[in-house]
């Protein structure tokens, strides 16, 4: 239990700094693509807080299964993930 607890705490402590970044891409997205009521996002970055938020329990996954010090890269791959997902939709609406 005290690992579990410690390994939420790891990702708790990452979540301001992904939060930023999602916000600052978010930004730079809708100013890309020039959308003037951008509820997309807002509803784009919940489901991405949520991803998030999962991303904790597959660590915690890994973790039993003996696969640990994969929590960095898992952080990480999340980050860009995210940062690909949010520039390639507003991407996809200047394209279109």
């Amino acid at each position: 239990m005290r690992n579990s607890f410690r390994n939420l705490q790891w990702w708790e402590l990452r979540r301001f700094y992904y939060n930023l970044i999602i916000l600052v891409c978010g930004y730079l997205s809708i100013q890309i693509a020039t959308i003037s009521i951008p509820l997309f996002y807002i509803l784009f970055g919940i489901a991405l807080n949520i991803g998030y938020s999962l991303n904790w329990l597959l660590d915690n996954a890994l973790k039993k299964n003996r696969h640990a010090g994969y929590s960095n890269a898992l952080f990480i791959s999340y980050v860009i993930l995210s940062i690909l997902l949010i520039f390639g939709f507003s991407l996809s609406l200047v394209f279109r």
